[in-house]
């Protein structure tokens, strides 16, 4: 049940809040309502069965005690009443009278009243025909009879009558004295009753009051609280309260919104960090940025210089070229008439190739000669040998033409072996004629090509002298652009020193603020000969380091700045 209250909307509470409030109401104007109606009816009743009734008796007395007036003055002081008036006065009286007991007898609630308003009619009744008898002794001329009949037989009547009037009329006040001192109770009773109740609705409206106010107020005083400690730079808060109302949807967003600072406020804090330290290596860069400007301008100057020698050295390296690109033509020329000479001689060398490999045909058809003597000779042997004594002369010769044969075939061999010899060193000139016409094809080609190369290293000697005056002016500009860098770099040392100064008071600033889970808050250290900082945290948990911190393992880490290849214009580089 508490869980569903818990959840329910705000307007939702109030409205069920609203409406308990009202049905106590509704059940205090009920009690009221039922009271009063009976203290309405108890008096009503009161009034017309005592109040009224009670004058209703009393007319009846007056009117009884007016007939008896008018009955005596009509016998007694006869000569001076108008009868007849007088006789119509009593009928009327008469008739009030019976209206009157017939009224009081609605109001009548006990036997014993009743009894006594009967002994009341009989006795008017018993008076009214001693009364009419006198007042016709009277009219008779009969005084004293209507005297006598009056207050003889009329006595009785009277007293019965007087006597059942007032014990009436004291019946009936003593039971209203009664029946209001029993309605004074009851309504007292009714008094407490309802007291009771707009107490007891009082004390349930309050209760649900303080309830509500409770439940609304204490979530409240609780934001209330977080938000100034927030004020005070305390991070470090936490809501309990947890609902689906408005109030619980308010602190879940309340949460939302301290955990976010807390993140924005440690970013901060770290970015301010990072801000001091990248200030402060800035600062110190553009110090040095200044000093290696003067450096550069100095530097310039002598490169300058340099340029100019470089240039005149060039004039005269182009005037050179020149030269080496006149020899080198004659090179080429007298190149080419070697390479045309060698052409000849190789030609020569093929013509002797050819005729050595002529001469060698022939020394072949000679050993081919030879060789055929030798058999011829041979198959002469023999047939001299088969002719036995004849033959033997025969046989001489043969043995002469096969030594001759012989000596033919050897000679032909050394003359084969000679121009064979020949034809190889022939040959063996004629590769080395080739390779030497080739070297000189080569070095005609490499000539050529070196006169082109020095056509062009002349052509850009010319142009390298045009650019080195262009140079020339470029490093002025240059040098003037180093100064005018000195001088922003003097202003950016001195605006870097101006924000590093405003990241300190953001600093400490932000030492107002005590974050989620910290004890202590950064200490920072500015730390000697390297222009970095170091941020010392105690008693940070689960924090990520800045991202400029140093590294504490391999010493200070040194900040560099990364320009692109389009940002050197940017800053007059």
């Amino acid at each position: 049940m508490s869980k569903i209250w818990n959840n329910m909307r705000i307007g939702v509470k109030l409205v069920c809040s609203f409406v308990v409030v009202a049905l106590l109401a509704a059940v205090v104007g009920g009690v009221g309502i039922v009271n009063l109606k009976k203290v309405d009816r108890n008096y009503t009743e009161l009034y017309q069965d005592y109040g009224i009734s009670l004058g209703y008796i009393g007319k009846v007395g007056m009117d009884f005690h007016a007939i008896r007036t008018i009955t005596r003055d009509i016998i007694i002081d006869h000569p001076n009443r108008d009868l007849t008036k007088l006789k119509s006065r009593i009928q009327e009286l008469d008739s009030r009278i019976a209206e009157n007991l017939a009224l009081f007898e609605g109001s009548i609630h006990s036997d014993s009243t009743r009894a006594t308003l009967e002994e009341l009619k009989k006795s008017l009744s018993d008076y009214n025909g001693v009364r009419d008898k006198a007042i016709s002794y009277e009219e008779a001329g009969q005084p004293e009879q209507a005297l006598k009949e009056l207050y003889g037989n009329g006595s009785v009547p009277v007293t019965d009558a007087t006597e059942a009037i007032d014990a009436l009329f004291a019946t009936k006040q003593d039971t209203g004295m009664k029946k209001s001192d029993q309605y004074s109770n009851e309504s007292n009773t009714a008094i407490t009753t309802m007291f009771i109740v707009l107490v007891a609705a009082v004390v349930l409206a309050v209760l649900l009051g303080v309830l509500i106010s409770r439940m609304i107020g204490r979530p409240i005083r609780q934001m209330l609280h977080a938000a100034d400690r927030i004020a005070d730079g305390d991070l470090d808060v936490e809501i309990s309260f947890n609902s689906t109302d408005e109030i619980g949807m308010l602190a879940a967003a309340f949460r939302r919104m301290s955990t976010n600072l807390d993140e924005v406020m440690s970013n901060i804090r770290s970015a301010s960090e990072q801000v001091g330290a990248g200030s402060q290596q800035m600062a110190e860069s553009s110090l040095a940025l200044s000093q290696g400007a003067a450096e550069q301008a100095s530097a310039i100057e002598q490169l300058t210089a340099s340029i100019e020698e470089i240039s005149a050295q060039t004039t005269q390296n182009a005037r050179n070229a020149e030269q080496v690109n006149g020899l080198t033509r004659g090179a080429m020329d007298n190149a080419e008439q070697g390479n045309a000479q060698m052409r000849d001689m190789l030609a020569a060398m093929e013509e002797i190739n050819e005729s050595s490999g002529s001469i060698s045909k022939i020394i072949k058809a000679i050993d081919e000669i030879a060789f055929q003597t030798n058999i011829l000779a041979l198959n002469a042997a023999v047939e001299a040998a088969r002719a036995g004594q004849h033959g033997k002369g025969f046989a001489v010769v043969a043995e002469e033409v096969r030594n001759l044969a012989a000596r033919s075939a050897n000679a032909a061999k050394e003359t084969t072996a000679l121009i064979e010899n020949s034809v190889k060193k022939s040959e063996q000139g004629t590769r080395i004629a080739a390779d030497t016409a080739a070297a000189l094809e080569r070095i005609v080609t490499d000539i050529a090509g070196v006169a082109a190369i020095m056509g062009e290293v002349t052509l850009a000697s010319a142009e390298q002298a045009a650019g080195i005056t262009q140079i020339n002016q470029g490093v002025n500009q240059l040098s003037e652009v180093v100064q005018l860098n000195s001088a922003t770099s003097e202003e950016s040392a001195a605006a870097s020193e101006e924000l590093a100064g405003q990241a300190e008071l953001l600093r400490e600033q932000m030492e107002r603020f005590r974050l989620k889970g910290e004890k202590d808050r950064y200490a920072v250290r500015p730390q000697s000969g390297g222009g970095d900082l170091r941020f010392a945290e105690r008693g940070r948990r689960g924090g990520t380091r800045p991202a400029g911190r140093a590294k504490q393992a391999s010493g200070a880490e040194s900040l560099t700045i990364a320009l692109g290849e389009g940002d050197s214009g940017k800053y007059g580089l």
